[in-house]
């Protein structure tokens, strides 16, 4: 994190600390730049430098506690909607099972982290995370001294700082889809994908 991510995120949890439909803050924009929108709001926690309240950390604990590995998200209208993308991702089906397999390995042992369920619980609760609109956060947990990260390639670890501080605007935050198709999506599947396709 540089200077700009704890100004950033000091402004934020206090302009949505009785906002409870803000689940967190996130700090890394993803490659999203845009200096006329500050910030804007997602259904996608990033554990890539990130700020939040307890309430949230409870909510976490108790809507994971719900989650059945057995349950097609489909079949979950929140979530569904939540996680809708465009047609890019074959009508969704592609999206919906990408989720569906990651939050079944994690709560069978199979996926040690504990991001994921921050995730589920945004999706599953209609909260949302407080996304900015510069880069404070570089990732440098990669390569072969890394705990999960031993790859380095992936668009993840080439991020930069694109703004050394924070200069806010009150706003009404809104979601801007082509940073959840592009800047989400695409950098989620390019993982999948690589990941999938290596013997």
């Amino acid at each position: 994190p540089n200077k700009g991510f704890f100004t950033f995120s000091e402004i934020m949890l206090d302009r949505y600390k009785n906002d409870f439909n803000v689940l967190s803050i996130n700090g890394c924009s993803l490659g999203y730049t845009n200096s006329n929108l500050p910030y804007g709001r997602t259904n996608y926690f990033n554990m890539w430098g990130w700020a939040t309240w307890r309430r949230s950390a409870e909510l976490v604990q108790k809507t994971w506690t719900e989650f059945c590995p057995e349950a097609l998200l489909e079949k979950d209208l929140n979530i569904k909607k939540n996680l809708h993308l465009p047609v890019f991702f074959n009508d969704n089906r592609i999206w919906l099972k990408y989720w569906e397999e990651l939050f079944r390995k994690v709560s069978q042992d199979k996926i040690d982290t504990w991001d994921y369920q921050w995730c589920f619980t945004a999706l599953k609760t209609n909260t949302f995370c407080i996304r900015p609109s510069q880069n404070y956060i570089i990732n440098v947990g990669n390569g072969e001294q890394a705990t999960h990260h031993k790859f380095t390639e992936a668009p993840i670890f080439n991020f930069l700082y694109t703004a050394e501080d924070y200069t806010d605007k009150i706003i009404t935050p809104k979601i801007d889809y082509n940073y959840e198709l592009f800047h989400v999506a695409a950098i989620v599947n390019s993982y999948y994908f690589r990941s999938a396709t290596k013997i």
